[in-house]
């Protein structure tokens, strides 16, 4: 086997671990979305974005502008299109780290309903913060099961969803595979 030859199984081998860890990666965001959401208009989008990411960044430039997100920041350009999509069909918020609990309030009590879970304000006490909020929601649902998620986007916003815990314990681990961050709202 000539030197050539080496270099150009060597480099097969590279580019067959690559496509294996790319699908790999696709797989796994799939999967986060199918947890985060049941709205199929926002499932196909989200499965083309991770098909070919740059498109989808072409086609929806305007948020990545917003958030100061360039073409190839591949990795960035899925993650928000996650939050994105989920905003856009009403199954997740991003709400500023300093709003008030009116705020906070009326975009929960709008997810809650989705989930049949209640939502009383005067749960809340204006004098603290959203993770705080958030600990209480916790506690009025575990009993039924769910609880208030957030995606982590490097920012001084809550992205927030309401889901099973058992989801959210899900969506860490497959959040760790792909280097992304999701927690209880709680903790964030």
């Amino acid at each position: 086997m000539g030197i050539f030859d080496f270099w150009k199984k060597k480099n097969h081998d590279w580019t067959l671990k690559a496509d294996e860890k790319e699908q790999e990666s696709k797989e796994t965001y799939n999967e986060i979305s199918g947890l985060l959401t049941n709205n199929p208009e926002a499932l196909s989008k989200l499965a083309e974005c991770f098909d070919v990411p740059r498109i989808y960044f072409d086609e929806n430039a305007e948020r990545y502008e917003e958030r100061s997100i360039e073409r190839d920041a591949e990795k960035e350009i899925v993650w928000i299109a996650i939050v994105e999509e989920l905003i856009e069909s009403g199954d997740a918020i991003e709400i500023d780290w300093k709003e008030e609990v009116e705020e906070f309030a009326v975009p929960m009590k709008d997810l809650a309903e989705k989930k049949n879970l209640t939502l009383q304000t005067d749960w809340f006490r204006a004098e603290k913060d959203i993770p705080a909020w958030c600990k209480i929601l916790d506690e009025k649902w575990e009993e039924q099961g769910f609880c208030v998620g957030a995606m982590d986007i490097d920012s001084d916003s809550y992205v927030l969803f309401v889901c099973k815990i058992e989801a959210l314990e899900k969506l860490k681990a497959l959040g760790k595979k792909v280097n992304q961050r999701f927690d209880y709202a709680k903790n964030m």
